[in-house]
């Protein structure tokens, strides 16, 4: 044999020889029978996708937006930035007004429409106490008794989410409500009752209500702990009836009260230049605490001299409506010395020497920190307020007025006179009896007079406008210099002006000059005849102006 097997021989041996594979071998076989498996299950994966498409060609299109929705940078801010976000937007809408969804006051607050975005908004909103603690409820005669009480039972819902912190509730009845009519608002059960079934419920900071003597009385019967939280109450009081008994009210009770506002019967048609019923019924409140002192129902002009005795020390805003007689403008008194006082409303209402009863009741007060003062008066003709009155008032405290506001009484005072005796005044707001020199309007343009003045009221038509306009024009350079005292002056930032004459009768040049002061940044009013112009009111618009205005 030549040493060469048979081909049939080496076949046989293949088929019988057993090969062992290297490590290397067996890797390489795993690691391709899981690539295999990988494709198969991806190839699978593949078809099951194309079917679900086609079953609904929508769910691919949803889950990216989810997706998108998941990479959106709100959903990257902290739970802090967007509950400083929503509180910024919930400011603007408090307090909540109930009813809810209401016909007049509009769709539901931001509080309800942020929570109902997601949970994760829901749930912050809901945790945040001061997004639930004020509220008013403004009845109208639309609303049935039904609406009512339900009213009272969100609003208890609305307040429990406050999570015991103390609450402010305003209940704002419509001017025009009859005292009388049987169906009266204030006199239905679910206002009978709102000690009972709100307020005893919840810890409130601040009342803004209407009250009678009973609401009152059961208020004083709530636990010493919901007594103490009450700092601000303002109350529309209606009296008992002179034939009814009413036991004494014990308002020391309130003994960390540091504002107290008294507003008239809106239910009860009076003489002004009387007192108002019941206001005696408030002599024991702890005036010795109080801050702010509000009170807009007419009293008796020694009634509110002994009110600001005890608290003279640290009343700091004030607002009266007096009357008085004889007597009181005949008497001596020592002189209340209101050492804080920054901010003072006095209005007048007497059939009897008004000019006197204003004028002794001022000087028997002493505010060296006065900066705000506001006179006026309820009686027709209006009082009669002289610039030696307020040369008096001056003398005898030494204030430094940056606002003087006398609207609707007699002044007969020259303006360029007021702006010498008050040079630090910054807002300024005249009756239409003011007498305005052509020479003065010069001078207060040029900031000769009147350098800090930048609120100017004038409700006198009879001016000449152009001048008035001129004024303005060059008054709004500010930054210029005062030549005799190189004191920087200030520029005007609000005027008001009256005008006799009809807009459509101007001449476009003046309306043209009007829309030039207006570009420069200074916020000009100018009422024309055939406009009406916004009456001033010494009791606002609501149990709201209160916190407003001071």
């Amino acid at each position: 044999m030549n040493g060469t097997a048979p081909a049939s021989d080496i076949i046989s041996d293949v088929g019988r020889t057993s090969r062992c594979e290297s490590e290397e071998e067996r890797q390489e076989i795993n690691e391709s029978t899981c690539c295999a498996k990988e494709a198969s299950q991806l190839l699978l994966e593949e078809k099951q996708a194309f079917a679900r498409r086609e079953e609904d060609p929508k769910s691919e299109i949803e889950r990216g937006v989810i997706a998108l929705n998941a990479l959106s940078p709100i959903k990257r801010l902290s739970d802090d930035v967007l509950c400083h976000i929503f509180e910024l937007h919930c400011k603007d809408s408090l307090p909540a007004t109930f009813p809810l969804n209401h016909q007049v006051w509009g769709p539901a607050p931001p509080q309800i429409t942020l929570s109902h975005v997601c949970s994760a908004w829901r749930e912050i909103v809901l945790d945040v106490s001061t997004f639930w603690s004020s509220i008013r409820i403004v009845p109208r005669d639309f609303d049935t008794p039904q609406t009512l009480v339900s009213v009272v039972k969100v609003a208890n819902t609305w307040l429990s989410r406050a999570k015991g912190l103390p609450c402010s509730i305003d209940i704002d009845f419509p001017e025009d409500e009859s005292w009388d009519n049987g169906r009266s608002l204030w006199k239905m059960d679910w206002h009978e009752n709102i000690i009972r079934d709100l307020i005893s419920l919840h810890k409130f900071k601040r009342l803004g209500v209407t009250f009678a003597h009973h609401h009152l009385r059961d208020l004083l019967q709530l636990p010493d702990d919901k007594l103490s939280c009450i700092e601000d109450l303002c109350v529309r009081y209606i009296s008992p009836h002179k034939e009814d008994e009413a036991s004494p009210l014990d308002l020391h009770k309130l003994s960390n009260l540091t504002s107290f506002a008294l507003l008239p019967n809106p239910f009860d048609f009076y003489s002004l230049s009387d007192p108002s019923e019941g206001y005696s019924d408030f002599a024991v409140i702890p005036w010795h605490n109080l801050r702010h002192i509000h009170l807009r129902a007419t009293v008796p002009a020694p009634f509110c001299l002994d009110a600001l005795e005890p608290c003279s020390s640290v009343l700091e805003t004030c607002s009266l409506v007096i009357t008085g007689d004889y007597t009181f403008t005949s008497l001596p008194r020592v002189p209340v010395h209101l050492s804080q006082l920054r901010q003072l409303k006095v209005i007048v209402c007497s059939l009897f020497r008004d000019k006197v009863i204003l004028e002794t009741f001022l000087l028997s007060l002493r505010f060296p920190r006065l900066s705000s003062l506001t006179l006026g008066s309820l009686d027709d003709p209006p009082v009669s307020i002289d610039l030696q009155m307020l040369l008096g008032l001056q003398g005898a405290s030494q204030m430094r007025l940056e606002e003087l506001i006398i609207p609707d009484s007699i002044l007969d005072v020259d303006v360029r006179t007021l702006l010498t005796a008050f040079p630090t005044l910054r807002r300024l707001e005249l009756p239409k009896t003011v007498t305005f020199t052509d020479e003065a309007m010069i001078e207060v343009g040029a900031g000769s007079i009147g350098v800090f003045l930048e609120d100017l009221t004038i409700n006198n038509s009879g001016l000449d406008l152009e001048q008035l306009l001129k004024m303005v024009k060059v008054r709004s350079r500010a930054g210029d210099k005062d030549g005799k005292r190189g004191i920087e002056v200030t520029g005007f930032k609000s005027v008001t002006i009256q005008c006799n004459e009809a807009e459509d009768e101007m001449e476009d040049e003046v309306l043209y000059f009007i829309e030039e002061i207006k570009q420069s940044g200074v916020d000009l009013n100018v009422v024309f005849a055939d406009e009406e112009s916004e009456q001033y009111s010494i009791y606002g618009d609501d149990l709201n102006d209160i916190n407003v205005a001071y």
